[in-house]
């Protein structure tokens, strides 16, 4: 599991939430966000799926049955529940494009951005904030891009993360645990900063762009030789 603190822990596809799985059908606690008779439209929210995955049927949630408050999870799913979430912060250019984008402010060359499924700025900003607080890094990139340790604004690692319709551009900064033991165990010892934010047509553009440029590289460089 990504988020497993044992990195030599494996378990089965069945025991952890990997959208790999030999049967695509399954369960997801979902809050209803309105639902629109006209339209024959319901917006949901809270699931725990992919983007993009269909919805294939609507249940009841039964409080006396699904809710059990003194249940037990495995050891180490609860070390991940535990695990501080990092503080995110945004730079004023990163916040600008954000603004940009969902107002479609003057000057602007994208095409302003929906918010729906979200209610508002505020809260697609906090949802995109609290999936970034989590370390939503594979084992092989926290293998590849440790942590040094101590306090720095030079990252360790800069990555990025399609969500809604925003390709976003970030970076982890290393934090110092506090110096007493309480805030040493709740305190993250990384930090995000969010550094750039586009629309998800700019970002794949960009993205393609930066592909172009790899494959000219050897091409340019057997010229040479």
């Amino acid at each position: 599991p990504p988020r497993a603190a044992d990195r030599d822990l494996r378990v089965g596809v069945l025991s952890c939430r990997t959208p790999h799985r030999p049967n695509p059908v399954g369960l997801s606690l979902a809050r209803i966000v309105s639902v629109d008779a006209a339209k024959g439209e319901v917006v949901l929210a809270g699931l725990d799926v992919v983007d993009g995955t269909p919805c294939l049927d609507l249940k009841p949630y039964l409080p006396s049955f699904e809710s059990i408050p003194d249940a037990l999870v495995p050891g180490w799913v609860q070390a991940s529940h535990e695990e501080p979430m990092m503080e995110v912060t945004w730079n004023l250019e990163a916040l600008e494009e954000l603004n940009s984008l969902l107002t479609g402010s003057s000057g602007n060359k994208q095409a302003r951005i929906p918010l729906a499924p979200f209610g508002s700025q505020a809260e697609l900003r906090r949802a995109l904030e609290g999936t970034l607080a989590l370390d939503i890094r594979s084992p092989l990139q926290r293998e590849r891009h440790a942590n040094p340790g101590g306090s720095s604004e030079t990252p360790f690692f800069v990555g990025d993360l399609w969500f809604h319709e925003l390709h976003v551009t970030y970076a982890l900064l290393p934090r110092a645990a506090g110096s007493d033991q309480e805030s040493e165990e709740h305190r993250a010892t990384a930090a995000v900063q969010i550094q750039h934010v586009s629309s998800r047509q700019q970002g794949q553009e960009e993205k393609n762009e930066e592909g172009a440029v790899e494959e000219l590289i050897p091409e340019a460089s057997e010229d040479k030789v």
